[in-house]
């Protein structure tokens, strides 16, 4: 919503319909937001995986992923391909993969830091 609000105002403030187009001004604007997009990545950290099934390499979508840190908890699904992403502050993480029918998975406390991506897949086994 604020970069939605920043854009409506450069448009509002510094450009009219015809240096829309003459002076590319919605470049300059994508920019501003694009730059604005990176640094929120730089104030912080992102994981990104996958849940697989170990037998077949299907993706799993069905499964529980609960990323818990100090003061913070929140409850993700993977997509359709298996896959999740979040950005979390700076900091330590647990990620805990949970679905009926499958061993509880719970990693290490895994350290976030500003700017830095951090890709993890888990391969789900079946109890038995």
């Amino acid at each position: 919503m604020k970069l939605l609000v920043i854009l409506y105002i450069l448009l509002l403030v510094g450009c009219n319909r015809k240096s829309l187009v003459n002076s590319g001004c919605i470049r300059n604007c994508y920019q501003i937001l694009k730059d604005s997009a990176n640094s929120k990545l730089r104030e912080s950290g992102e994981i990104k995986g996958r849940l697989f099934d170990f037998a077949d390499n299907s993706p799993v979508t069905n499964a529980r992923i609960i990323i818990k840190g100090t003061n913070f908890e929140q409850e993700l699904k993977p997509n359709k391909y298996g896959k999740f992403s979040i950005e979390l502050n700076e900091g330590s993480y647990i990620i805990n993969i949970s679905r009926i029918g499958i061993h509880e998975l719970t990693t290490q406390q895994i350290k976030v830091r500003k700017g830095h991506l951090m890709k993890i897949d888990f391969m789900i086994t079946y109890e038995i």
